[in-house]
């Protein structure tokens, strides 16, 4: 499998530092390498670039040890994961209540609106949350066997 994911990534001119099988999900493929800071962002975005070429969706985690599930219990395979995510309603899990402005007091819809920024905030940039000690600590560029982003935090069992 890594041979082939790393064919995969030369033939989009790609040549990543040694792949290593990363254990974070049981019955998910799995492959990456550590990085840092910049360099982390960057290989993301190289990486992300080439997802629909390559079949593995980039994501950073922290290490192994804080990203797999200390219990080590598994629910249910990815492949139940990721239907029952399919059926999940967003609007339901976000908004159980079914609460609109408009179905708020007045009170409250003034309060909200009295929050709420004159003009949007612009985000020009990205970084990492990942400090020690105020200096990039070491993370995992990990490649997820996956057809779309939204499936890696089912995947990797993340909630």
């Amino acid at each position: 499998m890594i041979d082939d994911l790393v064919g995969r990534l030369a033939a989009q001119g790609i040549d990543t530092p040694a792949l290593e099988p990363l254990p974070l999900a049981v019955g998910v493929t799995v492959m990456g390498f550590p990085s840092e800071g910049d360099a982390a962002l960057a290989w993301w975005r190289r990486l992300r670039a080439v997802h629909e070429l390559t079949g593995f969706w980039p994501v950073l985690v922290p290490s192994v040890d804080e990203a797999v599930d200390a219990s080590g219990k598994v629910e249910a395979g990815p492949g139940e994961r990721l239907a029952r995510a399919v059926e999940m309603d967003g609007a339901e899990v976000l908004n159980p209540q079914g609460a609109t402005f408009e179905s708020l007091d007045d009170q409250r819809r003034q309060d909200m609106l009295e929050k709420w920024p004159e003009a949007p905030g612009r985000i020009d940039g990205f970084g990492l949350p990942y400090l020690r000690n105020g200096q990039p600590a070491p993370v995992l560029v990990a490649l997820v066997a996956a057809e779309s982003g939204w499936q890696v935090p089912t995947l990797l069992d993340y909630g």
